[in-house]
């Protein structure tokens, strides 16, 4: 099977994250999700997905900040589950982007990292 990594931009790509977000942000439905990006994308925000045998897999929210205290950052605001055997392919793509940008750290918000161990372990 191929993997592909991709910036979601359309309509169509952005709800095909959806099922992977669902699982990190079950308050949105579809539309409210795809509105919601809409609108953070006006902000800088940008999803990568990972899709592997013709469905995304996994998917990271991010955005560039310049902040006081640590610079020009790479900052993940959703970092959805990923399949155990996926994994290193899509961490390897924030890193890459962060480093193309001349980003000197990156930033991860997922609380669920340490907090769900149904949705860590999937």
């Amino acid at each position: 099977m191929t993997s592909d990594i991709f910036v979601a931009s359309s309509d169509e790509e952005l709800l095909s994250c959806f099922p992977s977000f669902s699982a990190l942000r079950p308050h949105f439905q579809e539309q409210e999700f795809l509105s919601q990006v809409r609108w953070q994308q006006a902000q800088s925000y940008q999803i990568v997905a990972l899709k592997h045998g013709g469905t995304v897999q996994s998917a990271a929210g991010f955005r560039f900040a310049e902040f006081l205290a640590w610079g020009k950052v790479l900052y993940i605001d959703d970092l959805t589950p990923c399949p155990r055997e996926l994994r290193g392919l899509m961490m390897a793509c924030v890193p890459e982007a962060s480093r193309l940008l001349e980003c000197v750290s990156n930033h991860l918000e997922a609380p669920w990292l340490s907090t769900d161990k149904s949705i860590r372990e999937r």
